[in-house]
């Protein structure tokens, strides 16, 4: 399609090119009693096409901003504005026709400006002519702005970033310099039917706009177009000049997808009743089938493989433990459903060397071959504190505290190369790059800030209080990384799990994981059907491992006719003649749908610190369009207090006794958690009561205020460090009027801000310190606004620097001493005469000097 233009062929002559509409803004230099003009012309088609064109006159005495006169259709009689005679006639007896404009001026005002738009519903050609040479400035003439997607590939693979890049829209439409309410902006969308979260994009100023591709099950040919205006502000570019590119054809096809999943099987992994290791088996398994149900007959390289770890050494250099190992290499997804029912995953043994255990993950995924179009994602599952291995993910190199040099003990983020595995960098480096390490944190115990550091290079943290919830957060592993949805599911008055698919769903993928599995069972799924009001059994396959059941619903046209209601039992099939209903819980029931209408979260940040706002963002999508008047509920759990303010409670009595048998013998950090947890008799740290209205406007809910699809509010009490856990049920129609509904979560983490004012600051004279020196102890106890504390084993993030004195351990050349009340202290040694001046940052706040009296 040729593109909109606009030229000046002659003085005062200007020409206006395949464009809609123009805008013209210029001034007229006329004496007082005379007239001057100007002529439009256009195809005597432009009448029926709609034809507008008004004129608006420079403000007048008393009119600040008069109304535009409108020169189409012609006004029976000269129209009055202020001093000018505004006279309009036209000659329609040939084409082009001409409207001509005549403007006398009664009071021989100039310098005035005004401003011509004229406007048809298709493009055309328009000239433009000033009756007396010389008399006018144009300031800016434009016509609609050139609106062209450049550079787009014709073929990409499933969920690879692209960046969408337009044309300069004022690349031959504009002569001047249009203000900055014309500045040019830019919208994104798609033509298909597959959802993409990422499209319609916002209306941008910039010319590039970088997004993910969609999942697909077969090569889909999406239409991508961009939307161009002069001054659009809203999602519809409502602007007077407006443009829409030729759609660019790009080719999306599936690629192979590789998982690795890394299990922490660390000692303290055999605690709880049932324990933790027997849990995350269970979800492993889960994560395993949905992952199938997914992927099945999209590509046949699809894989998974499973790796654990443990450590007796402790840390050390040198190569891993032998206990690190691939309990089931990359294998063909197919396989790898069959073989996760009987894979005998061995039992905890002892130490946690996190590291060690991602390294392996990641060089599974290099000894497969390059990159090249493979997706690569690693799950991580742990309960605790790193405390072995060759290699560290935390901030601080342990070599020194195990009695090794320095750099002894290698860190994940810089593993050095390995001729044994070649491609470990590029492996590294790609899964950084796409964020696709999945850290999930398992139980109060974990070290939320190694962990949640990990993550906030690579991938997500997941943050999960027990292990029960564990299959729960696999499935949102499965929702951000396989590009499919959980609908809301419900369970009636007999028990039995009611879930209802969209119209054009691809395929449904469930599983029923009961919190206190039995054997000899299995399921039944059963579809409503409308005209009678009856469910009839639908013929499934499931899964079946003594923890769970899956199965799925794929590639089939009943999925896409109408939204389909399903009912899952759960039966006792001890005797298969007469098999019992056994009831089941919305907790155990997951199911997943995709492709057509596609909703995700999204946090406004990674991490946040007390006093911050977290906005939460909701986009929903039935396939090119947004999704508009959908509900959308939100439910939270917050902690009710913060670790550090808690832990600091305990003081320094903490029972340590018989840690040393332990297999896997917690830190100091956790065995403090321990006592608090078992002194307050709790299994985690308590959440808060949720407040009736959650958000800045009292309300639960997520709106829609630019009616673009985006659902987003304001929570403003981020006031407890901790982890604040999110879950969103959306329900409408989509833009075909069938239902919907939506179950997303998602966590952030907070830390505490520590604030100036409130942390205290104490100083307490030594008397006859055996330095034969002035001695004073500083205590120094951080805390944030509200007075939630730092808390202790924060040493690494509260730095002392002192001027003019000694610090008392450095005298003694002892290591710096360290408190469990949430205090850090120093005692300053000086000589008289001397004027000590102490400077403290407490976790990135710099405090205020501190003189020494």
């Amino acid at each position: 399609m040729p593109f909109p233009g606009v030229s000046q062929p002659t003085l005062d002559h200007y020409r206006i090119d395949n464009s809609k509409a123009f805008l013209a803004n210029f001034d007229l230099d006329v004496d007082g009693g005379t007239a001057t003009g100007f002529t439009i012309s256009f195809p005597d088609t432009a009448p029926a096409a709609g034809l507008t064109v008004t004129l608006k006159p420079p403000p007048f005495t008393n009119n600040p901003d008069p109304a535009p006169v409108a020169l189409w259709p012609v006004p029976n009689s000269p129209v009055v504005r202020g001093a000018y005679t505004i006279t309009v006639s036209s000659e329609p007896a040939t084409d082009p026709t001409a409207l001509n404009v005549e403007i006398f001026n009664n009071a021989g005002d100039f310098n005035q400006t005004w401003e011509l738009r004229a406007k048809v519903s298709a493009p055309i050609g328009w000239t433009l002519n000033y009756a007396i040479v010389g008399t006018t400035n144009m300031h800016y003439l434009a016509s609609d702005p050139r609106a062209e997607l450049q550079g787009t590939p014709a073929a990409m693979r499933e969920q690879e970033p692209i960046t969408l890049h337009s044309a300069d829209a004022t690349q031959g439409t504009v002569i001047g310099t249009l203000p900055a309410s014309l500045a040019p902006t830019y919208r994104w969308r798609h033509e298909h039917d597959i959802a993409i979260s990422d499209l319609p994009s916002p209306v941008l100023t910039a010319r590039d706009y970088d997004m993910k591709l969609p999942g697909v099950y077969e090569p889909q040919t999406i239409r991508l177009v961009t939307d161009v205006a002069f001054g659009g502000t809203t999602p519809n570019n409502t602007a007077f000049l407006t443009s829409t590119s030729d759609p660019n054809e790009l080719t999306v096809s599936a690629r192979p997808q590789h998982v690795v999943m890394v299990l922490d099987r660390s000692g303290s992994m055999a605690l709880d009743s049932p324990s933790r290791w027997s849990r995350a088996v269970a979800a492993a398994r889960v994560f395993t089938h949905l992952y199938a149900g997914a992927r099945e007959h999209v590509h046949g390289d699809d894989s998974l493989a499973i790796v654990t770890f443990t450590d007796e050494q402790g840390w050390h250099g040198g190569s891993p433990s032998n206990l690190v190992k691939t309990i089931m290499p990359l294998t063909k997804i197919g396989q790898a459903k069959d073989r996760i029912k009987t894979l005998d995953l061995e039992q905890p043994l002892s130490l946690t060397p996190i590291g060690d255990g991602l390294v392996r993950g990641v060089d599974l995924l290099a000894d497969a071959g390059p990159v090249g179009d493979r997706r690569l994602t690693m799950l991580l599952v742990t309960d605790g504190e790193e405390n072995a291995g060759c290699v560290y993910v935390g901030p601080n190199d342990p070599s020194a505290s195990a009695g090794l040099p320095p750099g002894t003990i290698k860190k994940f983020a810089d593993l050095p190369f390995d001729p044994l595995h070649p491609r470990r960098g590029e492996i590294l480096n790609w899964i950084r790059e796409h964020k696709q390490l999945f850290a999930i944190g398992l139980g109060s115990q974990v070290e939320t800030t190694v962990l949640g550091n990990l993550a906030a290079g690579t991938g997500h943290f997941l943050p999960v209080n027990t292990a029960a919830d564990l299959a729960s957060a696999f499935a949102q592993i499965l929702n951000l990384n396989q590009d499919v949805d959980r609908p809301i599911a419900t369970v009636d008055a007999a028990g039995m799990a009611h879930f209802t698919t969209t119209a054009g769903a691809d395929r449904l993928i469930f599983a029923i994981v009961p919190k206190n599995p039995v054997s000899n069972t299995t399921i039944k799924l059963e579809r409503l059907i409308p005209s009678t009001g009856q469910y009839e059994t639908y013929s499934v396959t499931p899964e079946s491992t003594e923890t769970h059941h899956a199965a799925w619903v794929s590639d089939l046209p009943e999925l896409t006719d109408a939204a389909i209601e399903w009912r899952v039992t759960y039966l006792d099939i001890t005797n298969p003649l007469q098999p019992v209903p056994k009831p089941l819980t919305v907790e155990e029931v997951f199911p997943f749908e995709d492709l057509h209408v596609k909703a995700d979260v999204l946090l406004d940040k990674p991490a946040y610190l007390t006093g911050d706002d977290m906005k939460l963002t909701v986009r929903l999508r039935h396939d090119a369009a947004p999704i508009l008047g959908a509900t959308i509920r939100a439910e939270l759990v917050a902690p009710a207090v913060g670790m550090g303010t808690a832990l600091s409670g305990l003081g320094s009595n903490v029972r340590m006794e018989a840690l040393s048998d332990r297999r896997d013998p917690p830190s100091q950090r956790e065995a403090r958690i321990e006592e608090l947890l078992r002194r307050n008799k709790w299994p985690h740290l308590p959440c808060e009561e949720p407040p009736k209205g959650l958000f800045v406007d009292g309300t639960n809910e997520l709106h829609d205020p630019d009616g673009d699809g985006n659902y987003t509010n304001t929570f403003a009490r981020v006031n407890k460090e901790g982890a604040f856990s999110w879950t969103l049920f959306a329900e409408g129609v989509d833009t075909n009027g069938q239902p919907f509904s939506r179950q997303l979560t998602v966590a952030a983490l907070a830390g505490i801000r520590v604030d100036v004012r409130k942390t205290e600051v104490e100083q307490t004279r030594v008397p006859s310190h055996p330095s034969g020196m002035r001695a004073v102890r500083v205590t120094v106890t951080p805390q944030d606004a509200h007075g939630g504390l730092l808390g202790p084993d924060k040493d690494r993030v509260v730095i002392w620097a002192l001027e003019n004195g000694i610090f008392e351990h450095v005298w003694k050349k002892e290591p710096a001493p360290v408190f469990t009340d949430g205090t850090y202290q120093r005692v300053v040694l000086f000589r008289a005469g001397q004027r000590p001046r102490l400077r403290v940052k407490a976790s990135g706040t710099v405090l205020r000097e501190i003189r020494i009296a």
